[in-house]
């Protein structure tokens, strides 16, 4: 079961794919109802140094531990500067974000997270950067 929030559906598409997000702690049991945020990206800038976005959709995870949902393509390929990010919290964990989110046509992009339990007195922070096509160094 989906637990939807808020979903937006202006971004105009033809085509799409799938995001899924699994959150489990640190024992790898999934979270079920962990808040997820979807937000799409747009970097500015002669080198992207700032960015702004909207919040395009709110979900919680299912029982599963699992956000499923199916977005406009957004990638490299496109030539913009544009991605998806996510935040992921749940009460008792640190946040989780990923940057840099790829969707792809007809394909599904899938994200692994691991929620950290948190320590009194301490403010973490999980970031997860999807490498861009400019970063990969081929062999």
């Amino acid at each position: 079961m989906l637990y939807s929030i808020r979903s937006y559906n202006r971004l105009n598409a033809s085509e799409t794919g799938i995001l899924d997000i699994r959150v489990s702690d640190n024992r790898n049991r999934p979270i079920s109802k962990a808040f997820v945020s979807i937000a799409k990206i747009s970097y500015t800038g002669q080198y992207n140094e700032s960015a702004e976005g909207i919040v395009i959709a709110e979900l919680y995870t299912d029982n599963n531990g699992i956000v499923h949902i199916e977005l406009p393509v957004l990638n490299e390929l496109i030539g913009s500067n544009e991605f998806y990010s996510a935040s992921i919290s749940d009460e008792g964990y640190y946040n989780a974000y990923i940057y840099y989110i790829q969707i792809w046509p007809n394909m599904a992009a899938s994200y692994e997270v691991g929620l950290t339990p948190r320590i009194s007195g301490e403010e973490r922070f999980k970031f997860i950067f999807q490498p861009q096509k400019g970063t990969i160094h081929e062999h």
